[in-house]
């Protein structure tokens, strides 16, 4: 079973780049279709749709030799 993209003019709505589980899939559509961003980073007020991009940024964030963009 493949999951596609609701959102038509997006390259994964086509079966033939559709993505496997649908967590894959949801976490495509907000990071690429939604503009709602609930997690911010306090130090640089970089905003994230997905949680798990969050606590990522957050690993690096302030460190030495890390700007964000």
């Amino acid at each position: 079973r493949v999951f596609v993209c609701p959102e038509p003019t997006c390259l994964h709505h086509n079966p033939s780049h559709a993505l496997g589980d649908l967590v894959g899939i949801k976490k495509h559509f907000r990071r690429k279709h939604s503009s709602n961003k609930q997690w911010t980073c306090e130090k640089c007020s970089k905003a994230y749709a997905v949680q798990s991009d969050y606590k990522a940024h957050l690993k690096t964030c302030g460190t030495r030799g890390h700007t964000c963009d």
